[in-house]
């Protein structure tokens, strides 16, 4: 399974990426919302764990994009 977590705070980031990891999924960590919505548009993720309050784009933007584009 590849996720992608969308997280601006490093620590939280890491700590649930880690976690992610050691469960032996493939995660990526992106810190902003516009980079995730990139990531999440084009990489074939199969779970989305996303920050609501993010910098460039909150979550919910981010979220309202990514569900407009099916």
């Amino acid at each position: 399974m590849k996720i992608l977590v969308i997280e601006d705070d490093k620590t939280v980031g890491e700590y649930v990426k880690r976690g992610l990891d050691e469960a032996r999924y493939h995660a990526d960590l992106v810190g902003d919302g516009e980079e995730g919505l990139r990531l999440a548009a084009g990489g074939h993720y199969d779970l989305v764990v996303l920050d609501l309050r993010l910098p460039k784009l909150s979550g919910l933007e981010v979220l309202r994009t990514l569900r407009d584009r099916g």
